[in-house]
């Protein structure tokens, strides 16, 4: 209701009647919302409105929003980081081969404040600074080799001064339970050092023990981390964005790529699983730990890889309709004609199935088959053409087929239809309404029904009859015997309002036809006068539909007989003859206008002795003859030039008629002016002899005369003295 009343509010702001105009809040353009703009061009895209101003007028203000991408940049940047980290901490503590220092024990190093461990830090840092310094490192490396020789005597002084102190407690417990814990704090601590050093020599024997039996499975573990880290890299740079052009996109070396992590996937974990006895044994603890953290991501990496593949397949299966459409769009603009990679549909289709559910492949099924969309389209094959000016309204034609549309959805058929029989039908029927072919009604139907559309054949088979109707030209008439009963009705009830001026139009083309001599011709047909002419042809034309549509007409066959049969005896002296070609059948036209073309500049040339003026030796229709594009594409038949420079008349010695044709030929835009140039070049030294042999024969042919004058008393004069 907004909507209307601001629609209202704008038309009586036009009239300028109201002293102060009605308030619009927005723009008029803005008041519908995209749901009723798309819904209002669904309504009316049945309509005669031109589908061009339709789209411009009713979709344009449409927001445009593209496919938001499966994960954002700083998702991808997240998990590719993670992955690293994951990385490092496992090569991190596979690579801790030594035994753990009991220094660097967590409890211990939670009990020294953290101050006290940075300054430790700093003052190692310094010294070994200061020992590189003097070059003392080696020696240095060697003195704290030795710290454990250290570590000994220092426990066994402490140990003798312990004993020491201790003596008056041993004369309260007696002399035997002395001896006894001085035996005990000897062996534990005197000898501490001597008990930490072997502990740490077991612990490194046993850590080389470990390394060699698992050398292997801790091969096999970084070479996962490196396929680990590749994965995260193949989903980010692939499986992350959304694909930009479906029907050019290499789908085929995306699952190839896909395959192939799934198989190195596949063989890790299998890998990683077999193991030995000396593996399970001596590889508890830390190795182990790392071991199935590494199977357990790459379980997990297995599930985000086949995530990340079912978004891409679900991506193609809503995409793909929408790639269509765009490719439609492309071709009816006239300027792209767009092409698709053979089979590139049986591909998708593979990797949907592969790797989307049963929705994807249901959803690309549907949004795959562009047979629907483009029965739905078949009204914008072609435009209403404005030039076309019917002097008898025919109920037919007025429309121009839109050919790049035509050819952009030939494109679109052959390369996104699977079924061979499907395929070869539905192309079969964009080139019938191309006006290409011409095929029964029966073919027609067949062919429909192999689209497999169901009940919608009566609904195309009605579309096709109406863009016929629309686009019948002189060109198709025989396309006249597929119109629906209707339409046939209309063109046998205009047949029947113009059936006196048919039979005179036909009455005078036979009297054309049947003229002798061209001169006749020409004089005829400037009697009838180009707009009779016209008239002629298009009442012929409007004839030739209705015998179509009817029944087969001897008419169409015997007006074709005659102008085939004025054609073989023509022979060059009429310009106006070109303008009967029409009445040839379309696949004889341009073979015989070449021939035409021949006929016609062979008989100037030969005539120019006979012509008022041979510096204008071309009328309008000659301009038209030896202009038109058809002569233009056929350069390999015919070549004006190349044809009038292998002639023997410009072989001759110097004609200045020959010079004078040439001349007009350059004005009249049918040469550069080479041709006469190379001709005046030719005979640069003949033409000044010539023209010396004509003053002289000149001369003599006055003096004749003036002696017959001087022979004759009539003419001399005076009275005759004879001997």
């Amino acid at each position: 209701m907004d909507d209307i009343v601001s629609a209202v509010c704008v038309k009586i702001n036009k009239l300028d009647l109201l002293k102060h105009p009605l308030e619009i809040k927005q723009p008029f353009a803005s008041m519908l919302n995209d749901d009723r703009r798309l819904a209002i061009y669904d309504y009316l895209e049945a309509s005669t409105v031109d589908k061009d101003e339709l789209q411009t007028a009713v979709l344009s203000p449409l927001t445009k929003q593209g496919h938001a991408a499966f994960k954002t940049a700083a998702q991808v940047k997240q998990g590719l980081i993670e992955i690293r980290k994951f990385n490092k901490r496992v090569v991190k503590s596979l690579s801790n081969n030594g035994i753990n220092n009991p220094l660097n024990s967590s409890w211990i190093k939670k009990a020294i404040p953290a101050i006290i461990q940075k300054t430790g830090k700093n003052i190692l840092k310094a010294a070994k600074e200061g020992l590189e310094t003097f070059g003392l490192v080696a020696f240095a490396s060697k003195l704290w080799s030795l710290r454990y020789l250290l570590y000994l005597a220092l426990t066994l002084i402490g140990y003798h001064y312990l004993m020491i102190a201790l003596q008056p407690v041993g004369l309260l417990i007696g002399t035997s339970a002395f001896s006894m814990l001085s035996s005990v704090l000897f062996y534990s601590f005197a000898l501490s050092p001597v008990w930490i050093f072997g502990w740490m020599m077991l612990n490194t024997f046993k850590q080389s023990l470990v390394d060699y039996i698992t050398h292997w499975k801790r091969e096999e573990i970084y070479q996962s981390l490196d396929l680990l880290v590749s994965i995260q890299e193949f989903m980010a740079n692939h499986l992350s964005q959304v694909i930009v052009d479906i029907p050019h996109f290499d789908i085929k070396d995306l699952v190839k790529q896909s395959k192939i992590h799934f198989d190195h996937l596949g063989e890790c974990k299998a890998k990683l699983n077999l193991s030995f006895f000396g593996q399970r044994l001596f590889g508890r603890g830390n190795f182990n730990l790392q071991l199935d953290a590494v199977k357990t991501k790459i379980d997990a990496q297995e599930k985000q890889l086949q995530s990340h593949l079912k978004q891409v397949a679900n991506h193609i299966a809503l995409r793909v309709g929408d790639d269509i459409e765009l490719l439609e769009k492309s071709a009816s603009k006239d300027k792209l004609i767009p092409t698709i990679p053979h089979s590139q549909l049986a591909k998708l289709k593979e990797f949907v199935v592969t790797y989307g559910d049963e929705i994807a492949v249901h959803k690309f099924e549907q949004n795959a088959n562009p047979i629907h969309k483009w029965f739905n389209k078949i009204e914008r094959c072609s435009r209403v053409n404005k030039d076309i000016e019917y002097s008898f309204n025919q109920p037919w034609g007025g429309h121009e087929l839109r050919k790049d549309y035509l050819n952009g959805w030939q494109s679109i058929l052959r390369g996104y239809l699977l079924k061979k029989d499907t395929r070869q039908a539905a192309l079969q029927l964009n080139q019938l309404l191309q006006g290409k072919i011409h095929p029964t009604i029966d073919s027609v139907q067949e062919w429909i029904k192999q689209l497999g559309i169901g009940d919608k054949g009566d609904l195309l088979l009605r579309k096709i009859q109406s863009h016929l109707f629309k686009t019948l030209s002189s060109e198709t008439p025989m396309n006249a015997r597929l119109l629906s009963q209707s339409h046939k009705e209309l063109v046998s009830q205009w047949y029947n309002r113009h059936k006196e001026r048919l039979k005179r139009a036909e009455k005078q083309l036979n009297s054309i036809f049947n003229i002798q001599k061209d001169d006749h011709l020409n004089q005829k047909l400037d009697e009838i006068g180009d707009d009779a002419l016209s008239d002629i042809y298009e009442l012929l034309d409007g004839a030739d539909v209705y015998s179509y549509s009817s029944k087969p007409d001897i008419e169409i066959t015997q007006r074709k007989n005659l102008a085939r049969q004025y054609f073989e005896n023509y022979q060059g002296d009429s310009s106006r003859a070109v303008r009967l070609l029409r009445f040839l059948p379309e696949e004889q036209r341009s073979e015989k206008l070449i021939d035409v073309a021949r006929k016609r500049l062979t008989w100037l040339i030969a005539h120019l002795d006979k012509l008022k003026d041979p510096s204008k030796p071309f009328d309008e229709a000659d301009i038209e003859l030896f202009h038109d594009y058809r002569l233009l594409e056929a350069s390999e038949k015919f070549e004006f030039k190349s044809f009038v420079s292998q002639s023997e008349y410009f072989d001759n010695p110097w004609d200045p008629k020959v010079e004078r044709f040439l001349d007009a030929c350059r004005r009249n835009g049918l040469d550069s002016g080479k041709l006469v140039r190379d001709y005046k070049d030719k005979n640069h030294k003949i033409k000044p002899f010539i023209l010396n042999q004509h003053k002289i024969q000149k001369k003599a042919a006055s003096c004749r005369v003036e002696a017959e004058n001087l022979s004759n008393p009539s003419k001399r004069g005076g009275i005759y003295v004879g001997h």
